[in-house]
């Protein structure tokens, strides 16, 4: 299957203007994790416009999603558009990673090993 790019233009200025609101664990994440191509050499992009909906960061070639979630995430009313959205993406074939703001704040290390493994399996299921 070809990948082609994927982006949403008519949501550009809302994700442009969440790139300049990021959390701490989301600035975090990009500046130890997957800026500049150090998630092993993938281009991820910060706030990714896509189907009606802004990723955290987003990866075309491996078509992945990493959410990083926060307290907000645990109502119900959250979870429910959490799955709805998850199961979208996935309907796009794109796998969602949801890591929380306290493994990222906390446990950065074992959260970089986590998605280090994720990107592995995608590797492997896709050569």
């Amino acid at each position: 299957m070809a990948h082609h790019r994927i982006y949403d233009p008519d949501m550009a200025a809302q994700a442009k203007g969440l790139r300049r609101t990021m959390t701490f664990a989301e600035v975090r994440l990009w500046k130890h994790g997957l800026r500049a191509k150090s998630m092993r050499g993938y281009a991820f992009h910060r706030q990714w416009p896509m189907f009606g909906y802004i990723a955290d960061f987003y990866c075309n070639a491996l078509r992945l999603v990493i959410e990083v979630d926060g307290p907000t995430h645990g109502t119900e009313e959250q979870v429910e558009h959490d799955r709805v959205r998850d199961a979208a993406l996935a309907g796009q074939s794109i796998r969602v990673l949801r890591l929380s703001n306290d493994d990222i704040v906390h446990r950065l290390p074992e959260t970089i090993d986590t998605i280090t493994m994720v990107v592995e399996e995608i590797e492997r299921s896709t050569h």
